[in-house]
């Protein structure tokens, strides 16, 4: 919902950046990530796309370590950059 719900406030021209984050958390989850040289080093990995001009966040994928079959991603780049780009492109 909060994804949608971004995508449809604001649509950034055609500059865009994609870019990763990480949401600082340290309860119980599957997926937390750990990060040695980020600012927020533990928490959930958030892979953006913002608009260039205004740093709005335009859309979102939570990393979750492995794809729903459970096998890691291969190309993992290549596959964030097409998902991402594919919601923005379709709003």
């Amino acid at each position: 919902m909060m994804s949608k719900s971004f995508s449809e406030g604001y649509h950034p021209h055609k500059n865009i950046s994609i870019d990763e984050g990480m949401v600082k958390f340290k309860g119980c989850l599957g997926f937390i990530q750990y990060m040695v040289l980020k600012p927020v080093k533990c928490g959930v990995k958030v892979w953006m796309t913002a608009a260039s001009e205004t740093g709005y966040v335009h859309a979102f994928d939570v990393y979750t370590g492995k794809n729903a079959d459970g096998i890691r991603e291969k190309n993992l780049g290549k596959s964030v950059v097409l998902n991402l780009t594919r919601v923005w492109c379709s709003t």
